[in-house]
């Protein structure tokens, strides 16, 4: 069982080595919500470049995306670079936010911790946001408020 999921949105591919990573990087910053006396996090890759020819699997990703966002209790935190945080607030949201404040900026000991041999860094200038839960079907969801404040919580300890 996981503690934390996060979404991962970008227009670059994320490969299996590289999630690996990223979840035992956001491991150090979460908590063990749910009691089972470890931390676990999954990263949910959703990524496509936008021109991708393969409609098939943009299809699959974007299906897999619109899920996450109307049912997952877990998945309040979203990794996007500019051209996916952008789809959030222009196309999900229409005009009004998805996200809780700004977007921060993944820093150089987020590339350093999860750089791995074959593949190098990850690309691109990363964010994670914190979506909103007010206004939607999860803010009745006491599951949905306990990840959405542990999710906050990453967020401070990210900023530290």
């Amino acid at each position: 069982k996981y503690d934390l999921e996060i979404v991962y949105y970008t227009e670059t591919p994320i490969f299996e080595l590289q999630i690996e990573a990223v979840e035992n990087y956001f491991k150090e910053f979460a908590t063990d919500v749910n009691g089972d006396g470890e931390v676990n996090v999954q990263i949910i890759d959703c990524s496509f470049p936008e021109n991708d020819a393969d409609m098939q699997y943009k299809g699959a990703n974007i299906q897999k995306l619109q899920s996450l966002i109307i049912a997952n209790e877990k998945a309040m935190l979203y990794i996007t670079d500019e051209e996916k945080y952008s789809f959030f607030e222009e196309t999900i949201s229409k005009g009004e936010s998805f996200f809780v404040n700004e977007p921060y900026a993944l820093g150089d000991e987020f590339y350093e911790k999860t750089k791995t041999d074959v593949l190098g860094n990850i690309k691109g200038n990363l964010t994670i946001s914190c979506r909103k839960i007010e206004g939607t079907m999860l803010e009745k969801s006491k599951n949905a408020k306990t990840y959405y404040e542990e999710s906050l919580k990453l967020l401070e300890a990210l900023k530290k």
